[in-house]
């Protein structure tokens, strides 16, 4: 009898496109390459959110908190953030790979006027970085269930914007628990995927690492942005990893966010 064996490659469980095996943490939370961490589990603000990687602390900043810029810690977890706030996240190196990733549940806007509401972004908005944003088109619902558009800009100078869609048919929908995953190859390729339900969308673009403002610029959560902050949401989880996720991965980050969403009593 013959035993077939498969030689295993010495980067395992690594490869160009994701582990083989997905490695999970305890909260199911694809774990090779994760370097941050935050579950937004605080009753309080008072000493800032904690990345239960490497147990750094990191503040909230935006506006002056007021009637349209909030921001609270929900009684059984997961953070509220409106207007013009966001979570100022740790420092990492644009030019390597990387992945930036949130799991969040948006509320319906006032009306699609109203409607672009920042999610992530890494940088200084109008001068470095990039962001990412939810917006309704005129025609698109708004209610909760309505069907949302994803977008991506980036900063090349101070005064160059770059504006890229995720294609339709959207993922994202308000009122309903979703995650978006941002990744790169360390050589300038972007994936954004909005994935709600094991439904996925995505926009794939490259994009020059050396003229965004790097190569070491902040991660935030929120909106991070004077306008593009209309409106609330809450989320639940978001990572950084020093590796580019694959779309298993991904999935795999935001069936993890769900279900810690779900825990906490959204939908």
């Amino acid at each position: 009898m013959t035993t077939a064996i498969m030689r295993l490659g010495s980067a395992f469980p690594g490869s160009p496109i994701g582990p083989r095996v997905i490695p999970r943490n305890n909260l199911g939370v694809p774990a090779f390459g994760l370097a941050n961490m935050f579950t937004f589990s605080e009753t309080t603000l008072a000493n800032g959110l904690q990345d239960s990687i490497t147990g750094l602390l990191y503040a909230t900043e935006g506006a002056a908190l007021d009637a349209t810029n909030t921001e609270e810690m929900l009684p059984g977890g997961g953070m509220r953030l409106g207007g013009w706030r966001d979570v100022f996240g740790p420092v990492y190196n644009l030019q390597n790979p990387w992945t930036v990733a949130c799991t969040f549940q948006r509320g319906a806007p006032v009306d699609v006027a109203n409607s672009a509401c920042g999610i992530l972004s890494t940088g200084s908005v109008d001068a470095s970085g990039w962001f990412i944003w939810t917006q309704s088109l005129p025609g698109e619902s708004v209610a909760i269930g309505g069907r949302h558009g994803v977008y991506t800009n980036r900063f090349v100078t101070p005064t160059t914007v770059t504006a890229n869609a995720v294609v339709k048919p959207y993922a994202g929908a308000y009122g309903q628990v979703e995650s978006i995953v941002v990744t790169h190859d360390g050589t300038g390729q972007i994936n954004v995927f909005n994935i709600k339900g094991g439904a996925v969308a995505m926009m794939a673009d490259t994009f020059d690492m050396t003229k965004i403002g790097g190569p070491n610029l902040p991660a935030k959560f929120g909106s991070a942005h004077s306008t593009i902050n209309k409106g609330q949401k809450i989320y639940d989880l978001a990572a950084i990893y020093n590796r580019a996720l694959s779309l298993a991965e991904a999935k795999a980050f935001a069936a993890a966010g769900a279900a810690i969403a779900l825990g906490r009593g959204r939908s």
